[in-house]
């Protein structure tokens, strides 16, 4: 796994913890805003 990579996965698993309760809701925004972003 490349440096990069590891890291965003880190970030990613901390961010989840640090929302708690509200990561669902969340994890689906940014989940929808990235698909948006990722098709234009």
């Amino acid at each position: 796994m490349t440096t990069s990579l590891n890291f965003f996965k880190q970030y990613h698993s901390t961010v989840i913890k640090a929302l708690g309760e509200d990561a669902k809701k969340v994890n689906a925004k940014v989940g929808s805003i990235f698909a948006d972003n990722w098709a234009e």
